[in-house]
């Protein structure tokens, strides 16, 4: 019995903060708003880097900005006087590939990567998304419609009324 535990207990204690760095990984936000869009637009390139030659992101065509954007969140009284949290939010169009195929190779890249992935079935009007969560605090998403949409987003906040990033690129190449 001491045997036993003598080896159970290194290898539980070892899980155990194994599993506290991976939390304290993924529940890290971002500084600011140029730190989110840089892991990102990281994130993007990596994503289309492995998949088929010739795929590139554009800006969506109804974009009256440069792609990206930070959000407040939170309302209140003192929403003008203090700074609320921020989170952040990127989205550009696969091209380069027929819509179903884009949609397939971004979940294909994703496992290659190693990402977990959870695709979600279609709805009654035929679109669909799968999210990928790299263990740090953002999620990306694919979604068919008439046209693919590739977008990263952070999963939490972070301190609200610093500088905006710089204007996001209108296209990513591989």
């Amino acid at each position: 019995m001491q045997n036993l535990v003598t080896r159970v207990l290194p290898a539980t204690c070892s899980l155990i903060a194994i599993a506290a760095a991976a939390a304290t990984a993924s529940a890290t936000p971002p500084g600011n708003a140029q730190q989110a869009q840089d892991v990102c637009i990281g994130y993007l390139l990596q994503t289309i880097r492995a998949m088929p030659d010739g795929i590139y992101l554009a800006a969506p065509p109804d974009n009256s900005g440069p792609p990206g954007s930070v959000l407040q969140q939170g309302t209140g009284s003192g929403a003008g006087i203090f700074h609320l949290p921020e989170s952040y939010s990127i989205a550009y169009r696969v091209q380069g590939s027929s819509p179903w195929a884009a949609f397939s190779d971004t979940e294909s890249a994703w496992q290659a990567i190693g990402w977990p992935t959870d695709p979600q079935p279609p709805d009654s009007k035929g679109i669909a998304i799968t999210y990928a969560s790299p263990a740090d605090g953002y999620q990306l998403s694919i979604l068919h419609s008439l046209a693919t949409t590739l977008s990263c987003d952070t999963t939490g906040t972070f301190p609200g009324g610093g500088p905006a990033p710089i204007p996001a690129p209108d296209t990513l190449g591989q």
